[in-house]
C-alpha cells in the first residue's frame, strides 16, 4: 500500500491533550478498511454476500517496508523488531548502520557495534530511516472562532515518506483488494489516512521439513496471540491443540512447549460501522516466541507462516512463523 497522507493509528485508552499513534497499521484496521471499500463499490450487495467473503479474510499488521519504493514483488514483510528471545543494545538505535534489527542471540554478552551492554528485547517495532512520527497541535474554537483557553490538543501521525506499507493476507483476497483501490485507515479520515493499494502479489512461503524423531522448533508471533486453556482462561502460550491445528501436525505427533518468551498486552479495536469498541481480550505481544519440542514417527513438512494460531484470528491475531530447527532435541 502506498500512503498518500499521514495516518493516526490510535493506541486505545488515553488521557490528556496528546493522542499517540502506532508505528504500524493493525491487521483489524487493514481488514476493516478493505471491507469499507468493498461496500462502497457494492452498495446494493447483501449482507450474506459480504459475510461469506469476509469470513475467509485474515490480514496481518501492515508494517513500513524497509526497502524504499511502493510496488513490486521484492517487497518483504519485515517488522523491524527484535523478537523477545533476542537481546538488543542499550546504547545503539535499532536502525543505526550495522545494528541488526533482528537483535542479537540470547547468550550474547556485548553489542557487536559499540561493545556496550545488552538487555532483553521487548519486541518494540522501529521505523526505517525516512519514516517518522509527526505531531500536529490544534486548538478548539468557540462560537466566534477564537481559541478556547486550555483547549489545546496534539495528535501524532505516522508518515512513511517514500516507503510502502506491506501486509500479509489470507483468503479470497483478490475479491476484496484491487490494485489502485483507495482506502481510508485510522482516525480523522477526512484529513488523514488516505492510501492506495500499489500491488497485490501472491506469496507462497516455503515449507519446513521435519525428520523422524525429536526436534526443537521456534515459533515467533508476527502479530499478537490470544490463547486460552480448556476452561477459557487466558494463558501465555498456545496449547497443543492450537499448534497441531495451525501447523498441520499429525495426530500422532508429540508436542511440548518447552519455553515461552512473552509479554502481556490486550487485543481489541474499534468497530467503525457500529461506532463502539470491540471486546477486549488478554493477549501476548507480537514477536513473542515459543520453543516447541516435536516428536514424529515419519518425515513431514509444515508451513513456515500461518495465520490461525489461537483465537481472534479474523481480527489479525495469530499470525506466526515457524523457523528452521534450532537443534536436535536428542543432543
Amino acid at each position: 500500500m502506498d500512503p498518500k497522507q499521514t495516518m493516526h493509528l490510535g493506541v486505545g485508552r488515553g488521557s490528556g491533550f496528546s493522542a499517540e499513534t502506532r508505528k504500524y497499521v493493525p491487521g483489524s484496521a487493514v481488514r476493516g478498511a478493505l471491507s469499507a471499500a468493498w461496500w462502497r463499490a457494492h452498495p446494493s450487495a447483501s449482507q450474506a454476500d459480504f459475510d461469506s467473503l469476509i469470513a475467509t479474510i485474515s490480514c496481518s499488521d501492515a508494517v513500513v517496508s524497509w526497502d524504499a519504493g511502493v510496488s513490486g514483488p521484492s517487497l518483504q514483510w519485515t517488522a523491524g523488531a527484535a523478537a523477545l528471545d533476542r537481546k538488543i543494545c542499550k546504547l545503539c538505535k535499532p536502525n543505526d548502520p550495522g545494528v541488526p534489527i533482528e537483535g542479537l542471540p540470547w547468550d550474547a554478552t556485548e553489542c557487536r557495534v559499540c561493545r556496550g551492554p545488552l538487555e532483553p528485547s521487548k519486541g518494540n517495532r522501529v521505523l526505517p530511516r525516512g519514516a517518522e512520527v509527526l505531531s500536529a497541535t490544534r486548538v478548539e474554537l468557540n462560537e466566534r472562532e477564537q481559541a478556547k483557553d486550555d483547549h489545546l490538543y496534539e495528535r501524532e501521525g505516522l508518515n512513511t515518506g517514500s516507503r510502502a506499507l506491506v501486509a500479509l493476507a489470507a483468503g479470497r483476497v483478490k475479491e476484496l483488494a484491487k490494485t489502485g483501490q483507495v482506502l481510508r485507515i485510522g482516525a480523522a479520515t477526512s484529513v488523514a489516512g488516505r492510501l492506495a493499494i500499489a500491488d497485490v502479489v501472491p506469496y507462497a512461503p516455503p515449507s519446513l521439513a521435519i525428520s523422524p524423531g525429536k526436534s526443537r522448533l521456534r515459533v515467533e508471533m508476527l502479530t499478537p496471540g490470544v490463547f486460552v486453556d480448556e476452561f477459557g482462561c487466558a494463558v501465555n502460550r498456545p496449547t497443543t491443540h492450537d499448534l497441531r491445528w495451525s501447523f498441520q501436525l499429525p495426530e500422532t505427533a508429540g508436542i511440548t512447549v518447552e519455553r515461552a518468551f512473552t509479554r502481556w498486552t490486550t487485543s481489541s479495536g474499534w468497530h467503525t460501522m457500529a461506532n463502539r469498541p470491540k471486546p477486549e481480550d488478554i493477549a501476548v505481544v507480537a514477536h513473542s516466541c515459543f520453543y516447541v519440542r516435536v516428536e514424529v514417527d515419519e518425515p513431514i513438512t509444515v508451513p513456515t507462516i500461518v495465520h490461525d494460531l489461537g483465537i481472534r484470528t479474523g481480527e489479525g491475531c495469530g499470525w506466526a512463523s515457524l523457523s528452521t530447527l534450532l537443534e536436535s532435541a536428542d543432543a
